[in-house]
């Protein structure tokens, strides 16, 4: 190769590789006059697709046939899009309504499988008022077209609540509570099964009687393929609404087209003393064990209401497969009664064995909210904690949706929403009816016997709506996710005048914490004050040093200091923002006419480096 040659290899190398990071993050959102709700997510590995999942009751602006009342939505975008267009898309429906619930991809088949739930009918196998579902969508990636293949319908009379999709080999599994009578109103006390051949060469609806005695209520709530055959499950019996309640993970056999149970184990700590609810199970080969987070009181049992004041403790376990070697133990505890459930990481680059449990808590020194993440060796010792640096401002409450983690970079990604316990009453932002998405990165790294954590990014994209990430995974070091707003996050992009409405969105982020470039427009009334005006202070006169006031002197009255006026609130001025860090100006309405209120302010906090930024009255 020539020397000139060589140079113009370089530089198309170069520009290829400049052009993928320059566009590396994007944004994509459905119609903002379409109501739509978020679910899921997968990659599809070499081939740098991300194919979404959420439901809706539109057409994607008329690209598609809605199938009736809300359909489940697939649609695929490039990982390295410039703009986050939709490259394919299907509707998946029948005369009634489906929900998403979990995806998974099947790469030797380019297949998709959807689990869900519906209140119509697949073919005349409708058993209930809502049964549960699995169907399978081919993907073509030189055409990029989704085609639905078959699709496997089933549940009980008294109608499914589904929970979560598993492989094993060349088989699905989907996993469900369902109703032996009564209505959907009624407590769940069955196990539904529902398993299908990644061909669909074999398929089977399995439903299990689950309660005995005076028990009334089963809930099925994670699900972790394990060794072999085996997979294991975490679930409660209760005697709703106010009795005793039973933790326990089950295993089961997994036949070609039915179960077998293996055995249970209750959730308990301090040698049988507390018991916990298991949020999230997961199995690690390498570790050949289980590991487990759990709080206390749980928050999954719909039917269960807890006492005022049941602040919730965090556990986390592990166990061999057979229910061996089990070992549990308290780790933190929580002032907050807001619903959290512990997302379950078993091994990283340096410890296979290591346990990682993450959750948002409140601790008695911190009137802040915060993700936090603690560690474990398998005999239950403390390897370290770690709780986010994010934000100073007091009453932030950080909501935890999930966690991603790899066990290779050892970078852990907490994503879900954030908001203050009051919102600001000068620009309205901040308040619980207005959370704003959040992601959240650090690292962990286990040296000898301990934890060593590192800060990576915290970012947010704060707006007078609501939203929230529901879903996030990592793939070809970057980060996607999908979520939802109650406005708009896309430049030029109109929000919908019925700010209850939710609208899904998905992005891509950069492993730095580089958001796609966002710009809000809400309909979310803003009924904001102006900011109280500094009174002057006089120039002080001489006064008599005497303590008794002077003849004739007259005693000064108090000064009153005047109070907020209300009013539409000043217009802040407008910031700017690096470009794919954080932009956009927010719209708001008050009695029906649309006012900029202002640029939206921002948080952008990496290693080594702490930008804050300050807008009315708040410290970022």
């Amino acid at each position: 190769m020539s020397g000139h040659s060589a140079q113009l290899f370089v530089l198309c190398v170069a520009s290829v590789l400049l052009a993928r990071g320059a566009h590396a993050q994007w944004v994509y959102q459905l119609p903002t006059d379409e109501e739509s709700s978020a679910c899921c997510l997968v990659a599809t590995g070499d081939e740098r697709v991300v194919i979404s999942a959420g439901s809706t009751s539109g057409t994607l602006g008329g690209a598609l046939t809605n199938n009736g009342g809300v359909d489940v939505l697939l649609y695929s975008t490039s990982e390295d899009a410039r703009s986050g267009a939709v490259l394919g898309s299907i509707l998946i429906g029948s005369s009634g309504d489906e929900m998403a619930v979990d995806l998974l991809y099947e790469s030797s088949l380019s297949t998709v499988f959807v689990l869900g739930t519906t209140t119509g009918d697949f073919g005349g196998s409708s058993t209930g008022p809502r049964d549960m579902f699995i169907a399978s969508v081919s993907y073509s990636f030189a055409n990029s077209e989704f085609t639905l293949g078959n699709v496997l319908q089933g549940g009980t009379s008294g109608g499914c609540t589904a929970t979560a999709l598993m492989q094993k080999g060349d088989t699905i599994v989907g996993v469900g509570s369902g109703r032996s009578s009564g209505g959907l109103s009624d407590p769940t006390d069955q196990l539904v099964v529902l398993i299908v051949a990644t061909d669909f060469s074999s398929s089977n609806v399995q439903v299990i009687d689950m309660v005995s005695g005076s028990e009334n209520y089963f809930g099925v709530y994670s699900i972790a393929a394990g060794p072999g055959s085996l997979f294991a499950i975490t679930s409660e019996l209760a005697v709703v609404p106010s009795g005793a309640q039973d933790y326990l993970v089950i295993e089961y056999d997994l036949g070609a087209t039915s179960i077998s149970e293996q055995g249970r184990l209750q959730l308990t700590a301090l040698n049988g003393a507390l018991e916990f609810e298991g949020s999230s199970i997961v199995y690690s080969s390498a570790a050949e064990r289980y590991a487990i987070a759990g709080v206390d009181p749980g928050f999954s049992n719909p039917f269960y209401e807890n006492s005022a004041g049941s602040n919730p403790r965090f556990f986390q376990a592990t166990m061999e497969s057979g229910r061996t070697n089990y070992v549990a133990t308290l780790r933190d505890r929580s002032i907050s009664n807001n619903p959290v459930a512990p997302v379950a990481v078993l091994g990283t680059s340096t410890d296979s064995n290591a346990a990682l449990m993450s959750y948002s808590v409140q601790r008695e020194s911190d009137t802040r909210v915060a993700y936090a993440t603690s560690v474990t060796s398998t005999s239950g010792n403390a390897l370290g904690d770690y709780l986010s640096r994010a934000n100073n401002t007091d009453d932030i409450v950080m909501d935890l949706n999930g966690f991603v983690f790899s066990d290779t970079t050892d970078f852990g990604v907490y994503y879900g929403s954030v908001a203050f316990n009051e919102e600001n009453p000068y620009n309205c932002q901040g308040g619980p009816d207005r959370t704003d998405l959040l992601f959240n990165r650090m690292r962990v790294q286990i040296v000898g016997e301990e934890a060593v954590f590192t800060n990576s990014f915290y970012v947010t994209f704060s707006t007078l709506c609501s939203e929230v990430v529901v879903k996030a995974i990592e793939s070809n070091n970057r980060y996607f996710a999908v979520g939802t707003t109650t406005g708009s996050i896309v430049p030029g992009a109109e929000a919908n005048s019925d700010f209850e409405k939710t609208v899904m969105w998905s992005m891509a982020v950069t492993d730095t914490g580089t958001l796609p470039d966002l710009e809000s427009t809400c309909f979310r009334p803003c009924e904001s004050i102006a900011p109280p005006t500094p009174t002057p202070t006089a120039t002080p006169t001489a006064t008599p040093t005497s303590a008794e006031p002077s003849p004739g002197t007259p005693t000064p009255s108090a000064t009153q200091t005047p109070g907020p006026t209300p009013t539409l609130g000043p217009l802040p001025a407008q910031k700017s923002a690096s470009a794919g860090v954080i932009a956009g100006a927010i719209v708001g309405a008050i009695a029906g006419s649309a006012i900029v209120v202002g640029l939206a302010s921002f948080i952008y906090w990496r290693k080594h480096q702490n930008e804050l930024a300050q807008e009315s009255g708040y410290d970022y």
